[in-house]
C-alpha cells in the first residue's frame, strides 16, 4: 500500500488491523470495534467479528 497515494483517502479498519497500517500516510485511519457502524458519505461500514 505504500506505493499508493492515500493522502486524500480515509481508511476504515477493525482494531486488529490498525497496528499493521502505522506506516501508511492516509488522510485518516478510522478504527472500529466489533459491532460498531460508521456512516461514510453514501454507505455504511459495520465490523463483524470473524470466528474460526
Amino acid at each position: 500500500m505504500n506505493e499508493l497515494d492515500l493522502t486524500s483517502t480515509t481508511i476504515i479498519v477493525p482494531k486488529a488491523v490498525v497496528e499493521k497500517l502505522k506506516n501508511i500516510s492516509a488522510k485518516e485511519i478510522v478504527t472500529l470495534n466489533n459491532g460498531e457502524t460508521k456512516r461514510v458519505v453514501h454507505f455504511s461500514v459495520e465490523v463483524i467479528p470473524m470466528n474460526n
